[in-house]
C-alpha cells in the first residue's frame, strides 16, 4: 500500500500519466511572418505532446497559437533538439533558432500554477521528501557523475598547481640569495681591484725614480768610459782614476762605469720582480659565483 501511494505521489508531482490538455496551433513560413512581407509557403502544425517533422531547411518565420510551449528541432523527429522555447506569439525573419534550419516541431501545454492563497502561508509548501533528488541523480544521471569527475580533476589540478607555486617561491628566494651573494662578491673584486691599481701606480712612480737613476748614472759612465777605475786603490779615492783590486784575489780585475750600470740594472729588475710577486699574491684570490636557475613544473588544467 505504501508503495502504491507513492507512485500515486510521484505520478501527481510530475503529472505523469495524465497529458495535459490544450488547444494549440503552430504555423511556420518560408520567408516572412504574416503581414511583414511575403510569406512564402505556410506549414502548420496543430498536433500537442510529440515531434511533428515538417519541409526542411525551409521556415524563417513562425508563430504560436494557445498556451503552448514550442521546441525546434534540426534533425527529423526532435532528434537534434535545440534549447530556445518559443511560448505564444508571431517571431518573424530572423528568428532565435536560425533561420532555414528547423526540420521537426513539438507544442508542449505550458506549466500552468495554482492560484495564491489569500493569506501567506507560515510553513514552506515544498515537501523535499516527496522526492530524494540526491539519490535520484547519483543513480540516473551520467552527467551529474561526469561533473563530479571533473571537479575532482579540476580539485587535483589546483592542488598541483599550489605545490608547484610554493617550489617556484622557493627557488625564487634561492635564486635572490645567490644574487646578494654574487652582489657582495662583486663589490669585493672591486675593491681588490682599487687596491691593484694603487700598487701599480706606486710600482710606476718607483720605476721612474730608478729610471731617473740610471740616466744619471749613464752620464757619469760617459765621462769615465776613457779612464776606467778599479776598487784597489792606496790612499783617497779617486772616481777619475783607475781602480785596481787590492791584493790577493781577483787582482788585475777593473770595473768600469758600464759594468758599474749592468749590476744596477740586474738589482732593479730583481727589486721589480719581487714587487710584482707582492701585489699579485695581495689580490689572488678568486670570486665564484652561484649559479642561478628558475624552473617551473605548473601544468595546465584540463576541465
Amino acid at each position: 500500500m505504501k508503495v502504491i501511494l507513492s507512485t500515486i505521489a510521484l505520478c501527481a508531482l510530475f503529472d505523469i500519466g495524465a497529458a495535459r490538455e490544450c488547444a494549440c496551433t503552430f504555423t511556420g513560413w518560408q520567408h516572412y511572418a504574416e503581414g511583414e512581407g511575403n510569406t512564402g509557403t505556410a506549414y502548420t502544425v496543430d498536433s500537442v505532446g510529440s515531434w511533428v517533422n515538417v519541409q526542411s531547411n525551409t521556415i524563417s518565420s513562425l508563430r504560436v497559437d494557445g498556451p503552448c510551449d514550442l521546441r525546434v528541432s534540426t534533425a527529423n523527429d526532435g532528434a537534434a533538439p535545440l534549447s530556445h522555447v518559443y511560448t505564444e506569439g508571431t517571431y518573424n525573419y530572423p528568428i532565435a533558432t536560425g533561420n532555414d534550419n528547423i526540420n521537426s516541431v513539438i507544442l508542449e501545454c505550458e506549466e500552468t500554477t495554482m492560484e495564491p492563497s489569500a493569506m501567506p502561508t507560515t510553513e514552506p509548501t515544498r515537501d523535499c521528501d516527496l522526492l530524494h533528488i540526491d539519490e535520484f541523480l547519483l543513480d540516473c544521471s551520467t552527467e551529474w557523475a561526469n561533473a563530479g569527475n571533473v571537479m575532482e580533476v579540476v580539485y587535483n589540478a589546483t592542488a598541483a598547481n599550489s605545490q608547484s607555486i610554493v617550489q617556484i617561491a622557493d627557488s625564487v628566494a634561492d635564486a635572490t640569495a645567490s644574487i646578494s651573494t654574487n652582489a657582495n662578491n662583486i663589490v669585493t673584486a672591486t675593491s681588490s681591484a682599487t687596491t691593484n691599481a694603487a700598487d701599480i701606480t706606486a710600482l710606476q712612480n718607483k720605476v721612474e725614480v730608478l729610471e731617473d737613476m740610471l740616466d744619471r748614472m749613464s752620464v757619469h759612465s760617459a765621462a769615465n768610459a776613457a779612464a776606467p777605475m778599479t776598487y784597489a786603490h792606496a790612499g783617497a779615492w779617486n772616481v777619475d782614476e783607475p781602480a785596481g783590486m787590492g791584493d790577493g784575489a781577483w787582482n788585475g780585475v777593473t770595473v768600469t762605469g758600464k759594468d758599474l750600470g749592468i749590476v744596477v740594472l740586474a738589482v732593479i729588475n730583481i727589486v721589480m720582480i719581487a714587487m710584482m710577486v707582492i701585489a699579485c699574491r695581495r689580490s689572488g684570490g678568486r670570486t665564484k659565483y652561484h649559479p642561478v636557475a628558475v624552473g617551473s613544473d605548473m601544468e595546465p588544467i584540463n576541465a
